[in-house]
């Protein structure tokens, strides 16, 4: 990271040492807490939502953003009603639907998916996410996309790469969940290094499934 730039994280994503917004995806809720901590410019990483609303910041505000990392999602257009049907019947509903599509969480996380702010995930999936990837183009910031190679979200980070100049990394063997939780151990070093020289200049890593297979134990464990 460069003087003068802060590393926040945005979402749910926890980096020791790095203060972490828990803004859901409210993009203003964002910048009032980066404003109210001093910080001018960022290099921003966030996973789900906390990496769409990383985009949408640097989409919409680049002159605030040195680099992000952005883990499963990416910056095209995407209808969010299924969310908006999950939040009508509270947290506990949203924590269920996540429990039956990944095949179960961790009381850890569990417990982070209950400590959101409902108005401010309500506020991000009010309406439906808009194309930004022209606008995240034109910005001109280094972004890295990583998730699952599992997630068919993949497919679209691939596009965006060609059209942007973005790296991507892709965790074999991987989908969306759990490409989050190996952020910690097999894609965190690399988004360090990206922060630490962040360019535009297209480039996919896919990390090998055999690097993965001790951290899919300790996964399930969490």
């Amino acid at each position: 990271m460069d003087d003068g730039v802060a590393a926040v994280t945005l979402g749910d994503l926890v980096m020791e040492g790095v203060p972490a917004f828990r803004c859901g995806g409210d993009l203003l809720l964002a910048a009032r807490e980066a404003d109210d901590a001093g910080i001018e410019r960022a290099d921003l990483l966030g996973f789900g939502m906390g990496g769409r609303t990383a985009l949408a910041t640097a989409a919409l505000a680049p002159e605030r953003v040195h680099a992000v990392a952005a883990g499963g999602t990416h910056p095209y257009a995407e209808q969010t009603q299924c969310y908006r049907d999950w939040l009508a019947e509270g947290l506990e509903s949203w924590a269920k639907v996540v429990e039956g599509t990944y095949g179960g969480l961790s009381d850890h996380t569990r417990n982070r998916i209950m400590a959101n702010d409902p108005r401010a995930i309500a506020a991000a999936v009010a309406l439906d996410r808009p194309d930004i990837s022209d606008a995240l183009t034109r910005s001109k910031v280094p972004i890295l996309l990583f998730l699952g190679k599992d997630d068919p979200r993949y497919p679209l980070a691939l596009s965006f790469a060609e059209q942007s100049g973005a790296t991507v990394i892709g965790v074999a063997g991987y989908g969306c969940m759990t490409a989050a939780t190996a952020t910690r151990s097999i894609v965190l070093p690399r988004i360090l290094k990206f922060f630490e020289n962040p360019q535009r200049n297209t480039r996919i890593e896919l990390i090998a499934a055999g690097l993965c297979d001790d951290l899919g134990a300790r996964c399930r464990a969490d």
